[in-house]
């Protein structure tokens, strides 16, 4: 089997594809629908961030150009109120953000989200342009702060999802997310 870094560079064979799937996708797959179920059956809820780089999406008039577009599949994939503290720690940092286009979210989303039975998924696609040099190869002057932005937005969801969680399992939280101590 080629190595993953070839997967453009040729045209596959159908045994070739059929052997990825079979020993890449596949497993990766299983391994990803397990650790979200024990992840929700341990807390009560999980989120899967799937996260993309984007293209500096088009400028149009008069709105500052998007640096994140935050996808839910319109609604299917995740509570709003997910998707709501995802737009306002955003807002807070002075990262703009759009919701859903151009990217929804895709065939993660759909294969693994689950909200009716606690599993949250967001795709979140981030504008490269914002992280990487001019080239958009090297990381770039952006990195640091797009670093600290992501974790903050990590550790914000992670509150609310741990919310959602806890009412799920009739946990009482600390105020701020987190299961109490005697938990």
């Amino acid at each position: 089997m080629p190595i993953v870094g070839d997967l453009w560079r040729r045209r596959f064979s159908r045994e070739d594809l059929v052997q990825r799937i079979e020993q890449v996708h596949e497993p990766y797959h299983a391994t990803l629908s397990g650790v979200l179920a024990r992840l929700r059956d341990r807390w009560g809820a999980a989120l899967l961030i799937d996260l993309h780089s984007m293209p500096p999406l088009p400028v149009r008039a008069g709105i500052p150009r998007a640096q994140v577009v935050i996808g839910d599949r319109f609604g299917a994939s995740c509570h709003d109120a997910i998707v709501a503290a995802a737009f306002e720690y955003l807002g807070q940092v002075g990262r703009p953000a759009v919701h859903n286009r151009p990217y929804a979210g895709g065939y993660v989303l759909e294969r693994h989200a689950a909200p009716h039975a606690g599993i949250h998924a967001l795709q979140i696609e981030i504008d490269r342009s914002r992280y990487l040099d001019s080239a958009l190869v090297e990381p770039g002057e952006g990195m640091p702060g797009m670093n600290r932005d992501l974790a903050g937005l990590v550790r914000r969801l992670a509150g609310i999802v741990a919310e959602l969680g806890a009412a799920e399992l009739g946990r009482e939280t600390s105020g701020q997310g987190w299961p109490l101590a005697a938990e």
